[in-house]
């Protein structure tokens, strides 16, 4: 078994396009106020394929990730916090 995260909080979701598994989360970096929504590719086996890469940056807390494939395509959304609202969902 890998340990992939090693962040405040997981929330993972996961994908596959036929060529590698993408995995998501929520993430805390260390000295961080807030939680951002992180990536990285993984092999079949689970080797990660290159680094992690930040989805989303803000400045505002970022949860609840989801990830879709269709062919080369992909599709994230996650819950965002708000000002205004409280709270919204981004495509």
């Amino acid at each position: 078994m890998r340990r992939i995260l090693d962040s405040g909080r997981a929330e993972p979701a996961i994908t596959w396009n036929g060529d590698a598994y993408l995995l998501t989360w929520s993430a805390q970096e260390m000295g961080e106020a807030n939680f951002d929504i992180q990536a990285v590719q993984l092999s079949v086996s689970g080797n990660p394929l290159g680094n992690t890469t930040s989805i989303t940056e803000t400045g505002s807390d970022e949860s609840s990730p989801a990830v879709s494939t269709a062919g080369s395509t992909r599709v994230f959304a996650y819950s965002g916090a708000s000002a205004e609202a409280g709270g919204r969902l981004y495509l």
